[in-house]
């Protein structure tokens, strides 16, 4: 899929979703529907989820289920073609829980908050976490657990 277009925010009690459209590839004319949830960083930036809304409740995210690998998109703005995942092994020792489902993502080369929540992943066709992030310079970061 590629080339996302028209979009609009809807807010449904305390949630916020972002619904747009998307063209397949081969062909144009095909548009697919696709609606993600919008959460609001703590400083109250709107970051958009990597994943599609399936229905997902809020719930709290622990701990435990954060260490392993990941797929993170770091969102270029200078760069005009599609941005690549990286896989990264995320462990224990760097996410530190601050309230509800926002955590700190730190190492020796970065420190990051992130907000976690359930989603659906419809590459591997099962539940998973996802985070979303903006980093201090304002680079957008996407990520779901594999």
């Amino acid at each position: 899929m590629d080339r996302t277009r028209h979009n609009t925010v809807l807010k449904d009690g305390d949630d916020y979703f972002v619904c747009h459209h998307i063209r397949a590839p081969k062909d144009k004319r095909f548009h697919y529907l696709h609606i993600r949830k919008l959460i609001w960083t703590e400083k109250g930036w709107p970051v958009i989820s990597p994943e599609r809304f399936a229905g997902e409740t809020n719930r709290h995210i622990c701990s435990n289920e954060l260490p392993g690998e990941w797929e993170v998109i770091q969102v270029d703005p200078l760069n005009d073609g599609q941005d690549q995942a990286l896989r990264i092994n995320l462990r224990e020792s760097v996410w530190q829980h601050l309230s509800g489902n926002v955590y700190q993502l730190h190492d020796e080369t970065y420190t990051m908050q992130v907000t976690v929540h359930e989603a659906w992943d419809w590459e591997q066709w099962k539940s998973t976490v996802v985070f979303e992030s903006i980093h201090s310079d304002g680079v957008v970061y996407l990520a779901k657990k594999r």
